[in-house]
């Protein structure tokens, strides 16, 4: 495209070129003494070489630079389509060079003498006596922690529910204020009722098209923490 675009330049160079040499007015080659007249302006003979002279200077220069640009790219570009094939071979046969890294099978263990003559007469060879395996220790795993009182308040005070819009939930404020009871009890400004208080909670269902909490994970969570406070309760 450069190349091209060049060439029109070079082109349009060359005819303005010849304007300088014998200007023209409306077609009409003008002669020393003439003058061009238009709507509005007013050009001697040499104004009009002069303008000519510009027009062609930066017509042949900017068209020798394009068609120089195009001309060094489409010379360039076999020579870069074929250093780019070797270098796509070299890498073919290098990685064909390359010594493969997959693991050898360990050699065969050497026959002793009896397995020799087991082979030669036709009879399975005896099997070598396996080594007795090491036994293996049971390492029993400690059992687990069970959570503090504050660590139960503070997963009560973080839980978040999903909302549920399409199917029956459970009532928020009944599950908050149940979870706020319990909270309490943990903190120890109520009475220590958290375990039966859980154990005994209902909730109503919410309103016609009112978000609810999800059962299922409210459920889940007041089992887990029932089982939290279950093993968190002092031994007697």
């Amino acid at each position: 495209m450069a190349l091209i675009i060049g060439l029109v330049l070079l082109l349009g160079g060359g005819c303005a070129s010849m304007d300088a040499e014998s200007p023209r007015c409306g077609g009409e080659r003008m002669k020393p003494g003439d003058a061009c007249v238009g709507s509005g302006s007013y050009a001697g003979y040499e104004d009009k070489k002069d303008e000519a002279g510009q027009a062609a200077y930066w017509l042949l220069r900017l068209g020798g630079v394009l068609a120089l640009v195009g001309a060094t790219a489409m010379a360039a570009g076999p020579i870069a389509d074929k250093v780019q094939t070797r270098r796509h071979r070299a890498r073919s046969t290098s990685r064909a060079q390359r010594p493969s890294t997959r693991p050898t099978s360990p050699p065969a263990a050497a026959l002793t003498a009896q397995e020799i003559m087991a082979l030669i007469d036709g009879v399975a060879p005896p099997a070598p006596n396996p080594a007795p395996a090491a036994p293996r220790r049971a390492m029993a795993s400690p059992p687990p922690e069970p959570a503090s009182r504050d660590q139960l308040a503070q997963e009560i005070n973080d839980v978040r529910f999903p909302i549920v819009h399409l199917e029956a939930g459970y009532d928020q404020n009944d599950v908050d204020a149940l979870l706020a009871r319990v909270r309490r009890t943990l903190e120890g400004r109520g009475a220590n009722i958290g375990l039966p208080l859980i154990q005994a909670a209902t909730f109503r269902t919410a309103g016609h098209r009112q978000p609810g909490y999800d059962r299922r994970a409210v459920d889940a969570f007041l089992k887990s923490l029932e089982s939290s406070l279950g093993n968190s309760q002092p031994r007697r």
